[in-house]
């Protein structure tokens, strides 16, 4: 089986369409009646869409633009996408999210692909731990509830071992009290005391980083760049089955071949570049107040907001800035500090002021590309 042959396979789309369907459930802006369309034969719509597929004859329609309030009496870039290109979108990351979203840093947190916990009791320590990616489910990402709260989580068992603090494990009514209670490989390294075992330090020095205009920003040429780095990395059928839980032994086979994996992140790339939006808001309305830089232009750049997989393309382009802070540390001429992320919003630690200002350079550095930017630090 090919990649396309898996992209139309039957059980790939119904998973997208669940996906999709659950993401309008959640509160999305929906397409009417498109979507009653979709909801009452869904099959008839996926054989369409299959064909199209299959044809190579499906290219996204023109998005408008949907006036979407947010903080700051500015607007959203929020736009929405047709049915039928939700669910062809959607069908790429159902093959491809869980080979992406498995390779993420441990601090990465939000618009993370699903994957259902479970209390792990074969352990001679009981904790928390992952089940496979499930093909068959209306969750596209982890409940925020659950995102959020184990970033808030990370955030405060770090600070506490930074500072080498005693974690409160009172008040608590569920099974979390401390990082030992998660398995180590859903945690980053600096929740545990031996990251920190040089550091004497009893203070802590932190820093919260708001990426503006982060999606509409995105290049697609780095995305593209990023998507395909992840996907190069051997994969045999044996390691994806013990991750892709319910997905057919034919498409698993040809995801294991990285010439396929490779062929189904450059034809996503490919449908995005085709993205049209049927301008209708004033480009001045995007803008934040505090913002200062130009807005980027329209061809090549942008996630459009309102496009159920934007969030996980987002984390894919951030990854590399996320593994540049990991390379950084591995260097023991640097001071160990922490990172945690939840989608376009970073708070960086460190133990001193110096080492916090010269680990947010180099978030800045990996993030714009340009290795001899550095922060302006004022006297004061």
């Amino acid at each position: 089986m090919t990649a396309l042959s898996a992209l139309c396979h039957p059980q790939v789309l119904w998973a997208a369409w669940l996906r999709v369907d659950g993401w309008y459930r959640s509160g999305n802006v929906a397409p009417q009646p498109e979507l009653a369309r979709w909801r009452l034969h869904p099959e008839r719509e996926l054989r369409r869409l299959r064909d199209k597929l299959s044809k190579a004859e499906w290219k996204p329609t023109q998005w408008p633009q949907v006036p979407y309030p947010k903080k700051g009496a500015r607007l959203r870039h929020y736009v929405m996408p047709s049915v039928q290109d939700q669910v062809a979108f959607m069908a790429y990351m159902v093959l491809l999210a869980p080979l992406l979203d498995h390779r993420f840093e441990t601090f990465s947190f939000g618009n993370r692909w699903y994957r259902p916990m479970f209390w792990n009791r074969r352990l001679s320590r009981h904790c928390w731990s992952h089940l496979p990616y499930p093909l068959l489910t209306s969750r596209t990402y982890r409940p925020y509830a659950q995102s959020f709260g184990l970033f808030r989580r990370v955030a405060h068992w770090t600070v506490a071992r930074m500072t080498h603090a005693p974690i409160s494990t009172s008040d608590h009514n569920t099974n979390v009290r401390q990082p030992e209670d998660y398995s180590n490989s859903m945690l980053p390294p600096w929740t545990r005391s031996d990251w920190w075992r040089t550091s004497t330090a009893r203070q802590a020095c932190w820093v919260a980083l708001d990426l503006q205009m982060a999606y509409p920003s995105v290049c697609h040429r780095h995305l593209c760049k990023s998507i395909l780095t992840l996907l190069k990395r051997d994969a045999s059928v044996d390691t994806l089955i013990s991750f892709f839980g319910g997905y057919p032994r034919s498409v698993l086979n040809s995801l294991a071949a990285k010439r396929e994996r490779i062929i189904l992140g450059q034809h996503l790339m490919s449908a995005l570049s085709q993205v049209t939006v049927g301008s209708c808001i004033h480009r001045d309305a995007w803008k934040p107040f505090h913002g200062l830089q130009k807005l980027p232009p329209d061809k090549d750049i942008g996630i459009p907001t309102g496009l159920a997989i934007s969030g996980m393309l987002l984390n894919v382009i951030l990854d590399s800035t996320d593994k540049s802070l990991r390379k950084f540390w591995k260097c023991s001429a640097n001071e160990r500090g922490a990172a945690v992320r939840f989608a376009d919003d970073v708070y960086l630690l460190s133990s001193t002021y110096d080492g916090l200002f010269t680990l947010t350079e180099e978030f800045w550095r990996s993030l714009s590309g340009n290795t001899a930017a550095s922060l302006a630090m004022p006297s004061s």
